[in-house]
């Protein structure tokens, strides 16, 4: 019946048909192809008469019953499942590739997505096992959710600096892809986008600022999850220097990328977030500035390269499983503002750990026995500030460690700026040039005694206090 119309479609010009589909639009056939009526001069191709077609042609425009029409889309599964079509043109007029427009075309080989596309939608080329190029215009906005999965015989993929948005799953399953460019625009990559993808050995940017400000979903949505390599501007980066307007370094950024050799991150950095280093097997050295005040979870777990970690006085969390696995870590020094360390922080079975210097006076809180291995307890000397070695001796955790010594850092006890000070004067406790700002104050135990804006606190017994304010640390004996 099918090659019976063909005959009759190749005959006649232009057929028109009822209206199509329940949509109240009409549908013609012309050579071979079906099109539905969108608008008074727009139309969108449905699909082939003969599904076994193998190769397909779409043109810019029609011409049914003498009115000539504008071939805007590809209809949802419009040739979905044609399991013998080879190749397929599409015209510069079509903006949108509907869902599971070609999903299943296992023998497509090629497709040229031309600039005038906007939308790839989700299952557009699902299951096409065997296209082996590509190549998605810069006009392209967003890419669907699996849009080219299990596309395996994709060897590599340039994301135009067009597109915004990878969709959940587009490219899982595309086992021979090796080599992925990810456009300026992108915004967010949806979760398990590349997930599969065992065969990436590269991943090319342009812009690393750019890179910095996408939101990975998970990461599997990374390729550099399997690829391992950052190539900038066709140089692997081995040296990564974070660019200076970049405020955060997001969830995922580089995890993965184990031939990084070292971090550089800049003053404008204020939150490292989670798993934004994790797995990056070949760092050996990371510089946080005083501006960072949080590490996420799993930030840096599984960077087996480094032997030192300073934690600056700006940071007052660290994350879960932060620096879990980290076996090379022989000297670690956690800042003076620190208040909390969580689980597995910096939980190691076999490592080196030899030192820990602990430059808060008041000691952080920490999420359960897990933060150090338990072998560390009797093997790490932990060093302390002066005039607190009886709180860490009497707080959770910290007095497991069996080799506990007061130090003196330098700079601990004293003012950092000169626009801030903290004095004893007449059993009060004064503060000067830091105006409204939140003021703690701890005593030895770690017991908060007071909590307020107020430039001098009085009432508190005789006895050394820590005074937090502005980001600073101060010890006062009344």
């Amino acid at each position: 019946m099918k090659q019976i119309i063909l005959t009759l479609a190749a005959v006649a010009v232009s057929v028109t048909a009822v209206s199509g589909q329940g949509t109240g639009m009409p549908m013609y056939y012309i050579d071979g192809l079906i099109y539905r009526r969108t608008s008074g001069t727009t139309v969108s191709c449905e699909g082939a008469f003969d599904d076994g077609v193998k190769n397909i042609v779409i043109p810019e425009t029609i011409n049914a019953n003498g009115s000539v029409f504008t071939v805007t889309g590809i209809s949802d599964s419009a040739f979905a499942d044609y399991s013998y079509l080879y190749s397929v043109t599409i015209p510069g007029s079509v903006t949108t590739i509907g869902n599971s427009a070609f999903r299943g075309c296992s023998r497509l080989a090629s497709v040229t997505i031309p600039n005038s596309v906007t939308t790839i939608g989700g299952l557009a080329f699902y299951g096409c096992s065997g296209l082996a190029s590509v190549t998605i215009g810069n006009g392209v906005t967003f890419i669907g959710n699996s849009a080219f999965y299990g596309c395996d015989n994709l060897a590599s993929v340039t994301i135009p600096n067009s597109v915004t948005t990878i969709g959940h799953f587009a490219f899982s399953d595309c086992s021979g892809l090796a080599s992925v460019t990810i456009g300026n625009s992108v915004t967010s990559i949806g979760s398990f986008a590349f997930y599969g993808c065992s065969g990436l050995e590269s991943v090319n940017i342009s812009d690393l600022s750019a890179w910095c400000r996408i939101d990975f979903t998970d990461s599997e949505s990374n390729p550099l999850y399997h690829a391992n390599n950052l190539y900038l501007d066709g140089e692997l980066i081995r040296d990564l220097t974070i660019p200076d307007d970049i405020t955060e370094i997001k969830y995922y950024a580089f995890c993965g990328c184990s031939r990084l050799a070292s971090v550089t991150i800049p003053d404008s950095v204020i939150s490292i977030w989670d798993s934004a280093f994790e797995d990056c097997s070949g760092l050996a050295s990371v510089t946080i500035p005083n501006s960072v005040t949080t590490i996420g979870d799993s930030a840096f777990e599984d960077c087996s390269g480094l032997a030192s970690v300073t934690i600056p006085n700006s940071v007052t969390t660290i994350g879960d499983s932060a620096f879990e696995n980290c076996w090379r870590i022989e000297t670690l020094v956690i800042g003076r503002n620190v208040t909390s360390i969580g689980n597995c922080a910096f939980y190691v079975e076999y490592y080196n750990l030899k030192r820990i210097d602990v430059l808060a006076s008041v000691p952080p809180s920490v999420a359960s026995d897990d933060v150090f291995y338990s072998y560390r307890y009797s093997d790490t000397e932990l060093n302390v500030p002066v005039g607190s070695l009886e709180a860490y001796r009497s707080a959770d955790v910290w007095k497991k460690f069996k080799n506990i010594q007061e130090k003196d850092f330098g700079g601990v006890d004293g003012v950092e700026d000169d626009a801030v000070s903290v004095t004893a004067k007449g059993g009060s406790i004064e503060i000067a040039g830091a105006d409204n700002a939140p003021v703690e104050i701890y005593n030895l135990s770690g017991q908060l005694v007071h909590s307020g804006t107020e430039t001098t606190v009085g009432g508190l017994a005789r006895g050394i206090y820590i005074v937090r304010v502005a980001g600073q640390t101060f010890k006062i004996a009344l």
